[in-house]
């Protein structure tokens, strides 16, 4: 799916085309094919869904969802910076007295 055609500029209408993105992207079930899964994990996730009474497919499911995070935006350096020093109280800069700037050279 390609949802670039909904990412407009006007304020507030990507927010809510993200999320129309997401209620449909959780519409589509996805599936996926595990090739050369060696026998004794697959006997380990088998017996792990017994042993809990669910399926294997919940399984890998709960599995693969504890593994994914969700992506955090970066912030900026500043904004990193500002939060760490806003814990500690802040802190005050005694700023140097500014000097007049000096003639710029003159080339004859």
């Amino acid at each position: 799916w390609n949802f670039t055609k909904f990412n407009l500029t006007k304020t507030g209408v990507r927010s809510r085309n993200l999320r129309l993105r997401d209620k449909i992207a959780e519409s589509i079930m996805a599936s996926i094919t595990i090739r050369d899964l060696d026998d004794k994990l697959e006997w380990n996730l088998r017996e792990q869904a017994e042993d809990h009474g669910r399926t294997f497919q919940e399984v890998v499911k709960k599995i693969l969802r504890r593994g994914i995070k969700k992506r955090e935006a970066p912030q900026k350096i500043g904004t990193t910076i500002h939060r760490q020093l806003a814990a500690t109280g802040g802190v005050d800069l005694e700023l140097p007295k500014r000097e007049p700037m000096p003639d710029p050279p003159r080339f004859v």
